[in-house]
């Protein structure tokens, strides 16, 4: 089993009887906040949220590249890999096409 919450600062000093729940339940917020800003009724909300999402992507990729020499470090899987590094250039990708519109506009 991963033990994500192991590598977190804050979680990792916790029994994984509290930290897991703990891991699993602060998702629930995360996700719900997420919904909402995707779907906010002001545009541009929802443009300053997708810039600060594709912004989040490639970082969240090099955190996972710093913690990859962690013992605890469970995300090698083909899977995970697709998912933490794809992201990340979906991610730049938006990132420099929204660069290139304002270039051109």
């Amino acid at each position: 089993m991963f033990a994500e919450w192991r590598l977190l600062f804050g979680l990792r000093d916790f029994p994984d009887s509290v930290a897991y729940p703990t891991f699993l339940l602060l998702h629930l917020p995360i996700l719900f906040t997420l919904l909402w800003f995707a779907r906010h009724p002001k545009i541009e909300v929802q443009r300053r949220f997708r810039f600060w999402t594709a912004l989040f992507l490639p970082t969240h990729a090099c955190i996972h590249v710093y913690v990859s020499g962690d013992p605890e470090y469970g995300f090698v899987s083909v899977v995970s890999n697709l998912l933490i590094y794809g992201s990340a250039m979906l991610g730049l990708i938006y990132l420099a096409l929204g660069w290139r519109q304002k270039s051109d506009s």
